[in-house]
């Protein structure tokens, strides 16, 4: 085997015959002479025609190319503007943690889906503005069977939306 061999990654092992190029900003696939724009590449931003494509497009650019794609879009979102910075995550309270009320609220507004994981949502939230989890904060309640249903509470039990009754007898 050459020296020429070696230096040239296998980009596309299950179809030998796939070759790579790039014209101008254009990322060309070349398979048995049938030549197609699979994306585009500018300024380190790689935006996919051919989304299929995009783990063989992205090691050819870095391996064979040379080039670093720093983000990789959708066709027709390499355009838009891009979202403003999200702000950084408030610092914990030494005795709160993760509890922090700052926190818990920016992490439900900044990921959810981590605010999901990391307190045990299980569902929407109720009519008291909580949301039913697995752990208490300040916006959710605790669920200790782990089931969210109403059949669970007793007719009888309080509901949080009647007026506080004072138990000196004043008025």
């Amino acid at each position: 085997m050459s020296n020429a061999e070696q230096a040239t990654p296998k980009i596309d092992a299950s179809n030998p015959g796939v070759e790579y190029s790039i014209d101008g900003t254009k990322v060309i696939r070349t398979h048995q002479g049938d030549a197609q724009h699979v994306a585009n590449f500018r300024d380190g931003t790689l935006e996919l025609i051919k989304p299929q494509y995009r783990n063989w497009i992205t090691r050819w650019l870095a391996e064979a190319a040379g080039l670093k794609v720093v983000r990789v879009v959708a066709e027709g979102e390499a355009e838009d503007k891009p979202k403003a910075p999200i702000e950084a995550a408030p610092k914990f309270h030494p005795l709160l943690g993760d509890k922090t009320p700052a926190y818990v609220e920016w992490l439900e507004k900044n990921d959810f889906a981590q605010f999901k994981t990391r307190y045990g949502i299980l569902g929407p939230k109720d009519r008291n503005g909580l949301y039913p989890a697995l752990r208490k904060t300040h916006i959710t309640k605790k669920v200790e069977s782990g089931v969210v249903s109403d059949d669970t509470t007793s007719w009888d039990a309080p509901t949080g939306l009647e007026p506080e009754e004072n138990e000196g007898g004043e008025s």
